[in-house]
């Protein structure tokens, strides 16, 4: 396969602890926010569907606000809480016996679009699965790489066992995943052993450690990393 940018970012993820379509998937929608935050605040097309939206989704207005840009921020939900008051006093002053207040304001309220940050980050995730599979299927330094690395959270496992890959890819996949959930089960068997009302020892800081990384191999990686 022709190996370019995206081959050595996805190497470089692999080689990196926890999931590496999970790293790639929230870069990708860092950068969309960053593009936005710099770039397209007050473009009139990009804002009107982040309007639509009713702005972006709990984890993408935080990482708005937290890593990129408080003044994109501010730009942008002043506007959505505006619009967002004009739509509750039209609501209420509509007459008709055919909805409830509540109904016509709850209807006006309902986002008529989706999260942008979401978008983004949604299609690199299909972009980097597909191109991890494709290098696993017959790339020997891709397969090597992943086979020393954690491996993929369960999410982006099933996703990709859903494109059903070639065997070589599927071997691997599971090999590495089988060899990653027994490290962090025995990680977390210090819990485990000390939750038992017979033993005296307690749970300390250092078990808790353990937890992250579990989470991250069922539910994938934190995004407010």
């Amino acid at each position: 396969m022709d190996k370019h940018t995206p081959y050595y970012e996805l190497l470089e993820a692999i080689r990196e602890s926890g999931c590496p379509v999970c790293r790639l998937a929230i870069r990708s929608g860092d950068r969309f926010l960053e593009t936005y935050s710099y770039e397209h605040v007050n473009d009139i097309e990009i804002r009107e569907l982040v309007r639509a939206a009713k702005g972006f989704c709990h984890n993408h207005t935080w990482r708005l606000f937290h890593k990129h840009s408080p003044l994109g921020t501010a730009l942008t939900y002043y506007d959505i809480l505006g619009e967002a008051s004009q739509q509750i006093a039209a609501a209420k002053e509509q007459q008709g016996f055919l909805s409830s207040l509540a109904a016509r304001v709850r209807k006006a309220l309902t986002p008529q679009g989706t999260c942008l940050g979401c978008d983004a980050q949604g299609n690199a995730e299909q972009r980097h699965m597909g191109l991890l599979l494709e290098t696993l299927r017959g790339d020997r330094e891709a397969q090597e790489t992943y086979g020393t690395s954690d491996g993929l959270c369960l999410l982006h496992l099933r996703a990709a066992l859903r494109t059903r890959p070639s065997r070589d890819a599927t071997e691997i996949l599971l090999r590495v995943q089988e060899k990653r959930i027994a490290a962090v089960r025995d990680q977390m068997s210090e819990i485990v052993r000390k939750a038992d009302y017979r033993v005296k020892e307690r749970v300390t800081p250092e078990d808790i450690d353990s937890l992250p990384a579990a989470l991250a191999q069922v539910v994938g990686k934190e995004a407010l990393e």
